[in-house]
């Protein structure tokens, strides 16, 4: 994010025409809807509608394409600031950088400025960063979008591009399941859906939710796109009639940008993997598994309804997961009766061939004793032969397969 001087809005202007909309949206820190901006804990608001800050940062997200934002200071020209427009560093300055007017903020006139924007039609989020000792406030917001409505869709719980009665899961939900390992619940999350966000940087660590097959399932995940680059691998697996039917296997970006660079700011309620088109199934499992970078879980949706783990009859491996591991433990219940049984019965039947062989050797000794020679002495005749018992050796120890290392 850029620090600028507001020494440098000489030659800068906030202003662009706006165009034919088909909606709009004003509205002030006190009517603000909460689902367009986000405020951190630093702001505060005034009895005329502003929102006042010494340092802070806020989002206004939604389906957008025009942004005019009001703000003013006793202290303009020291204010520093930063603009990134979906995690892309901007000057929306772009004219003049002459004030505009003035506001009344606590009874006193401040110095303001109109902070105009435009973006292709679209989702979009604009986040800003403020500072200035004496304090900096945002008065108006004006929104404006060539679709039906400025509400947000990709970015945010709000989706127009989501069923309206789509059911939603915060992370922290006994729905979702977590790799053992990596991961860290945050519940002081600003920018995030019912300010919780469970995040991990360790490769290798997983994320697992189920969903109903039934009546056109479909889900989204949605979560914080991390600035430096990020993957991880997505895995939908269906089940029907006690079988898989679908299995597929995908990398998703999940933070940076999709040519494999870096952002230059957060991304917050972005959403990082979805399937729209499902066929319809007893249930599917859904693995998310990070493969480079970081993953921020915010929330999930679904067209269906959710399942426990417990409730459904089996369950995906997740990829590179523990889960794979205790699979394979845990048949060791069941393998080691059966070893120790087979290994019984083969120590049963070496005895039972060593005692049969001495004790033929023996009733052979007595018949050859039993015989008397010619000369009325007792012949004694051996047996050029020895007899000897074969046996293969048995190994007791049943290697299990090496742990997979879940880094």
């Amino acid at each position: 994010m850029h620090l600028q001087s507001w020494s440098l809005l000489a030659t800068t202007l906030a202003y662009l025409t706006a165009g034919t909309s088909a909606a709009g949206l004003a509205f002030n820190g006190a009517n603000a809807p909460s689902q367009v901006l986000l405020l951190d804990d630093s702001w505060e608001k005034t009895a005329d509608g502003s929102i006042t800050t010494k340092k802070g940062e806020l989002i206004v997200m939604g389906n957008i394409t025009e942004y005019f934002l009001t703000w003013a200071s006793s202290a303009l020209a020291t204010t520093s600031y930063g603009f990134t427009m979906d995690g892309h560093g901007i000057n929306p300055f772009r004219d003049t950088g002459s004030i505009t007017g003035t506001a009344n903020v606590n009874g006193a006139t401040w110095d303001s400025l109109q902070t105009g924007i435009r973006e292709t039609q679209g989702d979009h989020q604009l986040k800003v960063w403020v500072a200035n000792p004496a304090g900096v406030a945002f008065t108006a917001f004006n929104m404006s979008s060539e679709g039906d409505t400025v509400f947000p869709s990709i970015y945010g719980r709000q989706a127009t591009a989501v069923p309206s009665d789509a059911l939603t899961i915060d992370s922290g939900s006994p729905f979702i399941s977590f790799s053992p390992e990596g991961w860290k619940q945050i519940s002081d999350c600003a920018f995030c859906d019912q300010r919780t966000l469970a995040n991990s940087s360790t490769i290798g660590s997983w994320v697992q939710f189920t969903i109903s097959g039934k009546s056109n399932p479909a889900f989204w995940v949605y979560g914080v796109k991390a600035e430096r680059h990020s993957l991880a691998n997505l895995r939908v697996t269906g089940y029907k009639g006690g079988s898989m039917a679908y299995d597929s296997m995908q990398d998703v970006v999940v933070g940076g940008f999709d040519n494999g660079e870096g952002s230059e700011g957060l991304v917050y309620q972005a959403r990082l993997a979805s399937h729209e088109r499902l066929n319809e199934a007893d249930y599917y499992t859904i693995n998310m598994t990070l493969n480079k970078g970081a993953l921020g879980i915010d929330f999930i949706r679904t067209t269906t309804e959710f399942i426990t783990p417990n409730a459904a009859a089996t369950t995906a491996t997740p990829i590179g997961s523990p889960s794979s591991q205790n699979e394979r433990i845990s048949i060791l219940p069941i393998l080691l009766p059966t070893l120790l049984g087979v290994g019984l019965v083969a120590l049963l039947v070496t005895g039972w061939c060593v005692w049969g062989s001495r004790f033929s050797a023996a009733a052979k000794k007595r018949r050859e004793q039993a015989h008397v020679g010619t000369n009325g002495m007792v012949q004694v005749r051996h047996s050029t032969s020895s007899s000897t018992v074969a046996s293969s050796p048995l190994d007791e120890k049943q290697k299990l397969p090496e742990e997979r290392s879940n880094v």
